[in-house]
């Protein structure tokens, strides 16, 4: 769509859309690499109509699962897979062939090594992969051959046992204990406990490391968990080469600004070693955050048809999807196994230590990540600008006491609880504004004098 220099208000929103899927595309082409796809050998699952019609499935040798191809674009090309099997085949839904399933998630669970005989003990309070009345997944973890760690699998279908509820439950406590209680962590290699001091002065020390314990892959029934690959584990870590190059073309570089120390009021990960926002973040979450910043600003220079106002506007507004993605992609977000789905950082105004984290891949169709964010930005917008085309009076915003009086009349009050020091607002929101001072600290002289320091 062409536009003269300064299109109509009423297309904002078309244009943060469109641009934001620009960012994506781009983006994606960069990161294809690090969030490999893996394909199953399976049929075409069935509906209802299928087996009414009496199609039923066919008996086939599994294979095991290969890793996708990636096309130009960065997108799997499972085409590539399934190149052997004639048209005729590929029609016909009850023959195996190779179904892409996409990670919607890595789980990782943090780690540190036992005062005592020194194996890698992983941090999990519980091993609940999915717990749900027709769904249990499980994963079991035995010490390995040496004892100088675990071994992971994965019980995809846990029976459920117990006479009566509160025996079931205490049973499903019971197989699902992880190595963490409120007294520290028990090594499962030899049974030492862990307090909370050690594993603080493990984290001041650099030593609390992360494991990747299982993947979640979007499946043709729901979500579903297997172990990690060798290539998935080298992935992740390969995306700690790129960070410097990377964030050596974005303002103010990696987000090395400190944490607020101990003390402050709701910030319990300097505890444990978490001395600076970009600590907050996997290699590879850096990797992708910063990914969306570079060519959110290169988006920037392809605009140059537009007035300065316009670029502007779209600028801060495209800035605002990245915001939302990065509250869903720090290393303390956490995966929820009733629902299945992973939760933002700020459940609370806090920020509290994870012992087991989900990292999500931000090329997932699901509302929480970029993509989402394009929706979201478009809705939003879509719904501010909805009365701009009939003149309108602008509104007067009064910044005053809840409990001043006064004779006018108004429209709407807003009111904030009286939190008061209770909730350190400042600090917790600087999680964000690093990211857009990196984004638009340079958008126009407004914003650089709001974002210099």
């Amino acid at each position: 769509k062409e536009d003269s220099g300064r299109a109509p208000k009423a297309d904002l929103a078309w244009y943060v859309r469109a641009w934001g899927q620009w960012v994506l595309d781009h983006a994606r082409k960069d990161l294809a690499k690090f969030y490999p796809t893996y394909a199953d050998f399976e049929a075409l699952p069935l509906t209802t109509k299928d087996t009414k019609g009496g199609i039923q499935p066919k008996p086939f040798e599994k294979r095991p699962m290969q890793l996708v191809p990636i096309k130009k674009d960065g997108t799997p090309d499972i085409e590539a897979l399934n190149k052997s099997f004639s048209k005729d085949y590929l029609v016909d839904k009850t023959n195996p062939r190779w179904v892409a399933k996409s990670t919607a998630a890595y789980l990782w669970a943090r780690a540190v090594k036992c005062k005592n005989c020194r194996a890698e003990v992983p941090l999990l309070k519980t091993r609940w992969l999915c717990k749900k009345d027709k769904k249990r997944v499980l994963l079991a973890m035995v010490p390995d051959a040496q004892r100088a760690g675990v071994v992971f699998s994965i019980e995809p279908n846990v029976p459920v046992k117990g006479g009566n509820a509160a025996q079931s439950r205490e049973h499903d406590k019971r197989i699902a204990a992880g190595t963490m209680s409120k007294s520290g962590a028990k090594c499962p290699c030899c049974g030492t406990i862990m307090e909370m001091e050690d594993i603080r002065l493990e984290g001041k020390a650099g030593r609390l490391a992360s494991t990747m314990i299982a993947v979640v892959v979007d499946g043709a029934n729901g979500k579903e968990y297997r172990l990690p690959t060798s290539h998935e584990i080298q992935q992740a870590e390969a995306a700690q080469a790129s960070l410097s190059d990377l964030f050596s073309q974005i303002p103010f570089g990696l987000p090395e600004e400190p944490l607020p120390n101990a003390e402050a009021l709701g910030f319990r990960v300097p505890l444990y070693g978490f001395t600076q926002w970009k600590k907050l973040f996997t290699p590879r979450q850096l990797l992708a955050l910063g990914t969306f910043v570079k060519w959110t600003r290169e988006a920037k220079k392809e605009q140059n048809k537009y007035s300065a106002e316009w670029r502007e506007a779209l600028g801060a507004y495209s800035t605002c999807i990245i915001s939302r993605t990065a509250d869903y992609m720090t290393q303390l977000c956490v995966c929820e196994n009733g629902a299945e789905e992973i939760k933002h950082l700020f459940m609370r105004w806090a920020l509290p230590i994870t012992w087991d984290f989900a990292e999500a891949n931000p090329f997932t169709p699901s509302e929480r990540f970029f993509a989402g964010g394009i929706k979201s930005a478009w809705r939003v917008i879509s719904n501010l600008h909805e009365g701009s085309w009939v003149d309108t009076v602008a509104p007067k915003v009064l910044n005053r006491s809840a409990i001043t009086g006064g004779d006018d009349t108004y429209d709407l009050v807003f009111t904030d609880p009286p939190y008061y020091d209770a909730i350190p607002y400042s600090d917790l929101m600087d999680f964000f504004y690093l990211w857009l001072r990196r984004s638009i600290a340079d958008l126009g002289p407004e914003f650089t004098d709001n974002f210099k320091n």
